[in-house]
């Protein structure tokens, strides 16, 4: 059988050497260890050191391990907050936080645009925590780093939470302006669902724990939870064991590798690609600016979007429809690492002929 090319966003292309990885992981016995054992400690503190490394993460924040980004979402929501949150929304992943915010009964206000950039909303100094995506993928748009950090300054006495879901590690944080950031395992990581990675200040992990806002709220893990199994690297349930470790041998890898030099790839991918899609018969470009996603590109059909997946399905090429109400206006293509040189040329021999 031919070997299948995922350009999907999430699920997204399995990083290389991952089959090897999986198979020590079985060898060594680790998928029967006690989850509070020493070896599965082991693997959450080579998981935190690897990430560390990878994405400049300071001392002064913790690392806890949940099932996904999702879920994460929910628990900030859960234990961060008493009364009011606000939230940036540029699509539907950014809607999702704040839709989540409104089912638990938040007084929680929003801003709407499809780009951040030089317009920063009136947030009520009320306001408890400030929500915002890195890289909203469903739409292909990024909000620069700088704009995210500002919104801190202007706002410094609420929390600022920010979802980097589909940009992390590439994303690049000022961690003394960003209280919690969040991202899962299956984009830019190359790992299947399953494993959510939440970082947050540690001081402010105290003083919510403290707060304790979870308690009529029905949390599965309180943040009192998180931070007690932490200090030992365990986690309060049962975790995805082979998540953790898979991931801390990706981050080594990716240390291995050099950020640097991952992010250099990534870019001279992108612009291979978005010039691409201007000049193929058969897919166009939805962004084309400063704003537009590193890692995900949205793209739109010029021909019957339907004749568009049977020309790629034949040739083995499995790319991500459009989101929501883009589901039959768009396909998008994911930019991760484990997308190679080898694929992506692949692919543009495809949509030339």
């Amino acid at each position: 059988m031919a070997r299948k090319i995922f350009f999907t966003v999430g699920p997204s292309a399995i990083y290389s050497n991952l089959d090897k990885w999986t198979n020590e992981f079985y060898a060594k016995g680790h998928a029967s260890e006690y989850h509070r054992s020493s070896t599965i400690q082991y693997m959450y503190q080579h998981l935190d050191e690897q990430l560390r490394i990878l994405m400049s993460i300071p001392s002064t924040h913790a690392i806890f391990l949940a099932s996904s980004g999702s879920e994460i979402m929910e628990r900030i929501l859960q234990n961060c907050v008493s009364k009011s949150s606000f939230h940036f929304i540029n699509g539907a992943f950014s809607k999702k936080f704040y839709n989540y915010a409104k089912r638990i009964g938040l007084d929680t206000s929003k801003y709407e645009s499809e780009f951040f950039t030089d317009f920063y909303p009136f947030i009520h100094s009320d306001t408890e925590l400030i929500c915002i995506t890195h890289n909203e993928t469903s739409a292909g748009i990024k909000t620069n780093e700088g704009y995210i950090h500002n919104v801190k300054k202007r706002n410094p006495k609420a929390i600022l939470a920010v979802d980097i879901v589909s940009s992390a590690p590439f994303v690049d944080l000022d961690y003394s302006l960003v209280d919690i950031s969040f991202f899962s395992s299956q984009k830019a990581f190359g790992l299947p669902a399953g494993l959510g990675v939440w970082i947050i200040n540690k001081t402010l992990a105290d003083a919510l724990n403290s707060a304790n806002y979870s308690h009529n709220r029905s949390a599965h893990n309180t943040i009192g939870d998180l931070l007690k199994n932490y200090k030992t690297f365990q986690t309060p349930s049962t975790p995805n064991v082979l998540g953790i470790y898979l991931m801390g041998r990706v981050a080594q890898d990716m240390n291995q590798r050099g950020l640097g030099e991952l992010k250099k790839e990534m870019l001279d991918k992108k612009n291979f690609l978005q010039s691409l899609f201007t000049i193929n018969d058969w897919l166009g470009l939805s962004h084309n600016h400063t704003n537009s996603s590193d890692t995900i590109l949205c793209t739109y059909p010029l021909n019957h979007i339907d004749e568009i997946r049977s020309l790629l399905l034949k040739r083995n090429i499995i790319c991500s429809d459009g989101y929501a109400e883009n589901k039959d206006k768009q396909l998008r293509f994911s930019n991760f690492p484990a997308n190679s040189w080898k694929d992506i040329e692949y692919l543009a021999q495809v949509l030339k002929q």
